[in-house]
């Protein structure tokens, strides 16, 4: 692991990818050498070689007559150092004992520019490999029983080829080759602007596997994609599985337009149980594809199936991946999904007995903010341009607090109470509605959650012994946003005009790279911790979520309950005094709001979808709504019957009081096709108001008119299948670039898409909960299609689920894909989907733009993606609330009791799925079997190998040691069982012989 992380890059500039299509960028190195690199020439193509920057040092490039070209812009960056502008190239294995041979031909437009290079770890402090300006080569640096170099390289002119052979003393895996030249101050760099470099001829050849080509373990693999997803099957659908009773329909893709084409539902065995004919659905602009759909709702038999289509290709690809038909196939992504919050607590460190997927004991780590002591700021600042370098002179340091708790956003180890807000609303919203429908048990302890029973928070314990899991988890984040409340005791700041606002988050003082986690040595781990300052739509945030947990925890915890509802009051009673600041006007708030008054959000990185709130009438709106429905206070009703948003097309009619709407107002764009996010909370308020029984039967009326009448609409969106061929409720959002002029406009998928998508699944459940109409559980199961698989691209957003599924979404922790000493992400994580403007360069370095690439596609898995793979708290929430939803509607798996008479005592038997108290029974309770999550799988491990079939034939022949229950730490599991029962009778040798015909092909 590293002992120390360089704090590099504000952000990512990836190179682009000049060919033409994406088949010239997969092509592999025509090459007899052995090459380690993924790319040597820039004939065609750039990665896996890009540029990066510290803001604000700035630099651009191109490929030019086979060179790669950059221009540097400024030359001075954040730490102002020679590092602050970088050309590199990661993901680079090395053997021990291997000889290789490393070259480059590079030149520059002005004589005596230094260049620095080496060949080191990820984290920038081992230096294996270094360039040497006095040698004129390169050698064996420090950090492999060599030395520093002489001097940078000055750059002529004319071309300078260098060379020199790196023999590792040790194996080395994830390394960096690494350019560095931004002016510095004490490690050389005297880059000025206007600055040229060119590179060519780029090579490290394995020596030692060149002497035997045929067995060589060097080289850059060939089927490395670099994220770029590519559809693997042209049947696009679920592919976790459909529910028996629901509707089942998938989309097959073709290049041109076709007449129908008849289909065969296949089950395990290669038997036909199902045929049909397909409906031609005519192009897809969103998805990029002819479009049939393929409907088969009509079979209902459990088990596991492919769809195969009358229209044989080459590439097998008229052939589906496998799902399953059953009554509980989201069981275990509820589960999963729900663990990202405990692996995402701030103040408590990762145990592996919590965590319930992957790899558990890597997973498993130490908080590096386990106390989270930052300083609170009088001011806002922009993340790109804060950095150690100037951190004494630029931050307020007058006051400091305890902001311990709560949950970490996926990058930056930033806690924000916007995104924490909507996360803690549908968690609660999630059990207020189980509630309502006696259906709350499944959140007792332990049933559907693993969290701990306790823990402790800057000196103050809490007991989750007997309550629900659901709310303990939500509690966890509510805990912190109260020691975000401003105290006029503690804050010589805000304190005496702002006492009871919430500060709006807390976060690192500058961006960081990810992964970037130093979890083995946090006594060295020194980053200062910022509080930005107190604003209106944070507390908002605090006072609906607190109101709405005050109703909740009534009955169970009186005395939480009591705390919560005084905080929501006090708070309220404190942001209404500015009534008159904080208020809409138009004309004089725009998104430059918080310019003139701090207590709006502003802009402060493209990373941050929290970024640009100065209407914040929605949120006022939600608050008043939450104390209404805990109180019944008129007071709050009286404000919240008046709210009416000033957006006045046809398409907002709804953003009004107990409205639901479908449109949703945007920076720099038309509107969102959504009823509630982040930053807009009508649809949430009016919800809340739904389920609660102190809102009228005539409001009542009023809101169900207007939930079904936008339900209405997000069926009509997935019905109109000649122009949705994917049957997603979502349409195309049109934006406008501010950065060009006259502006620019795209239309396509927006920010987090896909948790657009889920939400909009949310309003047909509730739809469906208030008739009791099916046609709104179809299209909220149909919405969760699109999630799994049903898409553009053929490729289940949710990491572990479906056989083409996310496996690199962004995080600081789960770090796999560039540093194997991190893990892989856990299972049940949904990332942000696809993004039209596709922000971040790593994503267009791929060759994907707004006016090229059809919007679906517009998508990459990598953990440098940050624009559509960045997961995020309040998005997760909206896969798991529907995820709930369809298991308290739709599972119907028995519960499997055996009854034996006795004749002792009263006997009480507890266990995972039922507990039963009986004067003369002893109850024994069977858990539900475990669902086949991918077939032959039987270590688990996410892959289909030799690796299966022996360790079946361990747990067959040794069941004390490699069986369910043995004492190797790599025996079977349940999981690996039901992956292992490909023949359906039960794990046997049988199983074994069938694995090894499928990874023979036969």
């Amino acid at each position: 692991m590293h002992k120390k992380t360089k704090k590099m890059i504000s952000g990512i500039m990836s190179m682009a990818m000049l060919a033409t299509s994406t088949a010239a960028y997969l092509a592999p190195l025509q090459s007899s050498a052995v090459q380690v690199l993924g790319e040597t020439s820039f004939e065609s193509k750039s990665l896996p070689w890009n540029i990066c920057s510290a803001s604000p040092a700035r630099q651009n490039f191109d490929i030019k007559d086979g060179t790669f070209h950059i221009q540097i812009l400024v030359p001075t960056g954040a730490d102002k150092e020679k590092w602050d502008l970088q050309f590199r190239h990661r993901n680079l294995n090395f053997k021990q004992g291997h000889e290789y041979k490393v070259s480059f031909k590079v030149k520059g437009n002005r004589y005596g520019m230094e260049l620095c290079s080496y060949i080191g770890a990820l984290n920038g402090q081992e230096e294996y490999f270094e360039l040497d300006g006095g040698s004129m080569d390169m050698h064996m640096g420090p950090d492999m029983e060599g030395q520093w170099p002489q001097k940078a390289l000055n750059l002529t002119t004319e071309w300078q080829t260098i060379e020199g052979v790196f023999k590792p003393t040790k194996d080395l895996e994830g390394c960096q080759w690494v350019f560095q030249y931004a002016r510095g101050t004490q490690y050389q760099g005297n880059a000025k602007e206007g600055d040229e470099i060119w590179f060519d001829d780029m090579s490290i050849e394995c020596l030692t596997c060149d002497e035997d080509p045929a067995n060589a373990v060097c080289g850059w693999p060939a089927d490395s994609t670099l994220g770029l997803t590519i559809p693997k099957s042209d049947v696009r659908l679920n592919q976790v599985g459909y529910y028996t009773t629901a509707d089942k329909k998938a989309t097959y893709v073709t290049e041109k337009d076709k007449e129908a084409i008849g289909f065969e539902l296949v089950d395990k065995d290669g038997e036909t149980v199902y045929t049909g004919k397909s409906e031609p659905a005519g192009y897809d602009e969103m998805a990029g594809e002819y479009c049939h759909i393929v409907d088969f709702s009509k079979f209902n038999t459990p088990g596991v199936y492919k769809i195969v289509m009358d229209d044989k290709k080459d590439d097998g690809k008229n052939i589906s991946h496998e799902f399953s038909i059953g009554d509980d196939i989201y069981k275990n992504v509820l589960r999963n999904a729900l663990n990202y919050y405990y692996q995402k607590r701030s103040g408590s460190d990762v145990e592996a007995k919590y965590v319930t997927s992957g790899d558990k004991n890597t997973i498993a780590h130490k908080d590096p903010f386990k106390k989270d002591v930052a300083y609170v700021q009088s001011r806002w600042h922009n993340e790109y341009f804060v950095r150690s370098y100037y951190v004494d002179s630029s931050i307020d340091k007058y006051v400091s607090l305890d902001v311990s708790g709560g949950w970490y956003d996926p990058d930056n180890h930033c806690k924000s109470i916007s995104s924490g807000g909507n996360t803690v609303w549908l968690l609660q919203n999630m059990y207020e509605r189980s509630k309502e429908n006696g259906t709350e048990g499944k959140w007792a302890d332990g049933k559907t959650i693993s969290v701990p029973s306790e823990y402790s928070i800057s000196g103050k314990s809490v007991s989750c012994a007997g309550t629900p899991d659901i709310l303990d988890e939500a509690r966890y984040e509510l805990e912190f946003m109260f020691r975000m409340i401003v105290d006029p005791e503690k804050d010589s700041i805000w304190g005496e005009e702002y006492a009871d606002f919430v500060y709006d988050r807390v976060k690192n003082v500058y961006y960081e790279p990810v992964p970037y986690s130093p979890l083995n040595y946090i006594g060295d781990y020194e980053m200062p911790r910022i509080i930005c300052p107190p604003t209106y739509s944070a507390t908002f945030n605090m006072i609906a979520c607190a109101a709405q947990a005050a109703r909740l925890w009534k009955g169970i915890d009186d005395d939480f309950a009591q705390e919560c509802l005084e905080h929501a009051k006090k708070s309220w009673e404190a942001v209404i005094k500015y009534k008159a600041d904080f208020e809409y006007k138009e004309g004089i708030h725009s998104d430059d709001a918080w310019r003139s008054d701090v207590h709006f959000v502003p802009f402060t990185s493209y990373h941050d979808t929290d970024s640009y709130n100065s209407d914040v009438d929605d949120d006022a709106y939600w608050a008043a709504c939450e104390l209404f429905a805990t109180t019944g206070d008129e007071t709050y009703y009286d404000y919240l019957k008046e709210f009416k948003s000033l957006e006045t097309s046809d398409e907002a009619k709804q953003c009004y009081a107990f409205g639901v709407p479908t449109y949703l107002p945007m920076i720099e764009s038309d509107g969102e096709f959504c009823s509630f996010d982040r930053n807009n909370k009508i649809g949430c308020g009016t919800l809340s108001l739904y389920l609660s029984d102190k809102t009228t039967d005539a409001d009542k009326a009023t809101i169900k008119k207007n939930l079904t009448s936008t339900a209405n609409k997000y069926l009509d969106l997935e019905s109109d299948t000649k122009n949705n061929g994917m049957g997603v409720p979502y349409k195309n959002v049109q934006w406008y670039d501010p950065y060009t002029y006259p502006q620019d406009s795209y239309a396509g998928y927006g920010i987090g898409s896909n948790s657009t998508i889920a939400n909009n699944a949310l309003i047909m459940a509730y739809a469906y909960d208030a008739t009791d109409d099916k046609k709104y559980l179809n299209g909220a199961l149909q919405a969760l299609d699109y999630i799994f698989g049903r898409n553009g691209l053929g490729f289940s957003y949710v990491t572990g689920c479906g056989s083409y599924h996310a496996q690199n979404p962004v995080d600081e922790y789960w770090g796999y894909e560039l540093d194997k000493n991190y893990p892989k992400a856990p299972d049940g994580v949904m990332v942000g989907g696809p993004y039209t403007w596709v922000a971040d360069q790593y994503v267009r370095s791929l060759g994907l733009a707004p006016d090229k690439t059809s919007p679906q596609k517009c998508y990459v898995d990598s953990i440098e993606a940050w624009s559509v793979n960045s997961p995020a708290l309040d998005w997760q929430a909206g896969l798991v609330w529907n995820m709930a939803f369809f298991e308290e509607i739709l599972d119907n798996a028995p519960e499997v009791t055996t009854t034996t008479t006795t004749n002792t005592s009263t006997v009480t038997t507890t266990t995972t799925t039922v507990t039963t108290t009986v004067s003369t029974t002893a109850v024994t309770t069977v858990d539900t079997p475990v669902p086949m999550v991918m077939k032959g799988d039987a270590n688990c491990d996410d892959q289909l190998d030799m690796s299966d079939v022996v360790l079946i034939m361990q747990a067959l022949a040794n069941p004390n040691k490699y069986g369910e229950n043995g004492t190797d730490k790599n025996h079977i599991t349940p999981q690996g069982i039901a992956n292992g029962d490909v023949t359906g009778d039960g794990l046997t040798v049988g199983d074994a012989q069938a694995i090894q015909k499928m990874l023979l092909g036969l």
